[in-house]
């Protein structure tokens, strides 16, 4: 988006100010120029002054103190000029002209004059540098109207420089040799040549003044009228030529009615210079004005353009980022609370059309509306596949309920049988044999158990008195097959409220089991108590079997922790699903560490924290400090009569027996409990399946 807004503003920025630097610069080129053009006046000045010292010198006659205290000044004017910087583009032109203007007006005071000849030299390169400081000043005028008013003064300093030439051959005819009175005297040719050879200089040099002023006259904004006097003043200068010879006018009155007549054409030229300096100033100051004006207007239009194009960028960025500010909250929403918890309301049986959320809050048609509609539509086709796999699932957890509560009923028959032919033998060796099928059969029990467990279906308990804690440890030991290696010891006072107490009964059994199967058959699995610092109680149960690495155990406790989620893992390890889910039903806290601090067979401890709202009936434990057991059988009584054999709702063969008889080494239930018995007391240990090897850990 910045990019989208960036690129068009640079550019045109770039563009813009491409064209306000090009108008700023035109402005200031043409402020240079209307400064060297109001430098001019001076420099033409201080030439006209040098032309009157150098002309009067010329002619023989010293130079007035006026007209050396002007040429003085306007030299000083032009030094001025040249020190503030002006005039640059003619800067070496000049000084040479400087140079030049210095020597003719020091000349005045020198104590020999100098030759006519010096003079006209000094007078042309004057001429000369004078057009060259004009041109250089003004040459590359992008004005059409400037460049004529350019060439204007360049033409003037031309054919004024004519008059120059004209002053000196009038004072070359003025200042020839007299002729005697026997001159006048010859023959009318004679006196005719010697007329024409003194007057020819002047004539030419009108006539090259002539020439100058009609190509002056090609110029369109000259005033005509100056024109015609300058034509005027040629003629009459022609005129006075023709006039001034032996026997005609005296010299005095023919320098003085010429001298007249140029003063009059210098006047002309001066009026042509000064109109044209005045619209050559005029124009470029026009011109000057346009282009800062331009400028100015520019930079106006383009903080405006920017601002309007940030103002319209700012509106764009607005309509397009409030969209997606809205879009992305409600796309977070719904991938952090919303869609999680819709899922888990489908999990627990919710309608998929009843969950349906509200649409995402970004109605426009363009492609931020396009991609909310998309969202939405990906949000419910994840919904309704949600909503098949929870359907699928709950197909699948009936299957299992269905399947394990027929293997449970099985199971059950299974267990009456074997009831009923313990009720029936008198053989203590065939008694023992049935004992351990119903054994065994109750750990089937325990595995359909686990079946509805995984299907995410509560047993069904009909006992809903509390237990005691005691009996609730029993009754896990009474599951496993290797009962023998259990210690239990004293157990704390207190009784588990239902349902909590079997699915307890349950979970002990799965620790046990699993203890007993992961340690050497001539170890010990021992149970200790503790009072947690919120009045539960700390159950653990403790072997020493070959452990598991730290990472796994880590994982373990993550698994325990997070809570049980049916996935890959949950077959391979059902021990772990049975125990996290019967854990999280009933707010239980189940966490492994090693039993011992050891390289070799360090064990596994498995703590089990009951809370107190489960315990019901006195104090836990009344000092408040662990109790240790010690390691010993299950209680124990003589050997007696078989009296009657019956099952707890729990699922427990209770066997009650008659002290009176004789009847040796049969394990026993106590009447009314919900545990097995203690096993029977004999000299030797009955036959168990032995391993070859010590297993590796199951992970429950």
């Amino acid at each position: 988006m910045t990019a989208l807004v960036a690129l068009p503003l640079t550019a045109a920025l770039a563009l813009g100010s491409l064209r306000i630097t090009s108008e700023t610069h035109d402005a200031q080129t043409y402020n240079s120029y209307a400064e060297d053009v109001h430098a001019l006046p001076p420099v033409l000045l201080m030439a006209d002054a040098s032309a009157v010292v150098g002309g009067a010198m010329a002619l023989g006659v010293p130079p007035t103190e006026q007209d050396l205290k002007a040429a003085r000044d306007a030299v000083a004017k032009v030094e001025e000029i040249g020190a503030g910087g002006k005039l640059k583009r003619a800067d070496n032109a000049l000084h040479r002209l400087l140079d030049i203007v210095r020597g003719t007006v020091n000349s005045a005071n020198a104590p020999t004059m100098p030759p006519p000849q010096t003079f006209f030299e000094g007078a042309k390169q004057m001429t000369d540098l004078v057009w060259q400081i004009v041109n250089l000043t003004l040459e590359n005028l992008p004005d059409r109207d400037a460049d004529e008013q350019a060439a204007i003064l360049s033409d003037q300093i031309r054919a004024k420089f004519s008059l120059t030439e004209e002053v000196f051959a009038a004072g070359a005819v003025a200042m020839s040799p007299r002729i005697s009175t026997s001159e006048y005297q010859l023959t009318g040719e004679l006196k005719s040549a010697v007329a024409t050879a003194q007057t020819t200089p002047l004539q030419i040099a009108t006539e090259v003044e002539r020439s100058l002023v009609l190509s002056l006259a090609g110029h369109r904004t000259i005033d005509p009228v100056k024109i015609k006097a300058l034509l005027d003043g040629i003629s009459h200068r022609q005129a006075l030529a023709k006039e001034f010879g032996p026997g005609k006018s005296a010299p005095m009155v023919f320098m003085n009615n010429l001298r007249e007549s140029l003063y009059q054409s210098v006047g002309s030229y001066n009026g042509i210079a000064g109109d044209a300096q005045k619209t050559l100033n005029i124009a470029v100051q026009n011109q000057y004005n346009r282009n800062r004006n331009a400028a100015q207007r520019d930079s106006i239009l383009l903080a405006g353009g920017l601002v309007l194009e940030l103002l319209l960028a700012a509106l764009a960025a607005r309509s397009l980022l409030v969209p997606l500010r809205r879009l992305r909250s409600s796309a977070l929403s719904l991938a952090d609370r919303d869609l999680p918890a819709e899922i888990e309301r489908i999990r627990e049986g919710a309608n998929v059309d009843d969950v349906m959320p509200l649409p995402m809050p970004v109605h426009t048609t363009e492609e931020v509306g396009q991609l909310a509609r998309a969202i939405d539509d990906v949000h419910e086709q994840a919904l309704r596949l949600a909503g098949e796999q929870a359907q699928l699932r709950r197909q699948v957890s009936d299957m299992f309920e269905t399947l394990a509560r027929r293997s449970k009923s099985l199971v059950d028959h299974q267990l009456g049988v074997i009831e009923a032919m313990e009720y029936e033998e008198k053989d203590p060796k065939l008694l023992e044999g049935l004992f351990r099928l119903d054994h065994l059969a109750a750990r089937m029990r325990r595995n359909s158990d686990n079946l509805l467990i995984l299907a995410g279906t509560k047993a069904r308990r009909t006992k809903a008195a509390p237990v005691e804690i005691g009996d609730v440890l029993r009754a896990a030991i009474s599951e496993v097959e290797e009962y023998q290696r259990v210690k239990l010891g004293a157990t704390p006072r207190g009784s588990l409220t239902e349902p909590a107490a079997s699915d307890i009964a349950h979970l002990f059994a799965e620790l046990l089991d699993n203890a007993l199967r992961a340690s050497p058959p001539e170890t010990d699995v021992k149970f200790t108590f503790a009072q947690a610092n919120d009045q539960g109680l700390l159950i653990e149960v403790a072997d020493r079997g070959i452990g598991i690495p730290a990472a796994d155990l880590a994982a373990i406790n993550r698994r325990l922790e997070a809570g049980a989620e049916i996935g890959t893992e949950t077959a391979r390890h059902m021990g772990l699903f049975v125990v996290s889910r019967l854990a999280e039903r009933h707010g239980l806290t189940v966490r492994m560490r090693p039993t011992f601090d050891i390289a070799r067979d360090p064990g596994i401890t498995v703590t089990v924290h009951v809370p107190r709202n489960l315990i019901v009936g006195g104090s836990v434990l009344a000092s408040g400090k662990p109790v240790v057991t010690r390691p010993s059988a299950l209680e124990t009584t003589g050997s007696g009569q078989i009296k009657a054999i019956t099952r707890t709702p729990g699922g427990n063969m209770m066997l009650t027996v008659d002290d009176g008889a004789e009847r040796p080494d049969l394990p026993q239930r106590r009447p009314g409990g919900s545990i097995l018995g203690d096993p029977p007391q004999r000299p030797e240990r009955p036959v168990l399946p032995q391993r070859g090897e010590l297993p590796q850990r199951s992970e429950l």
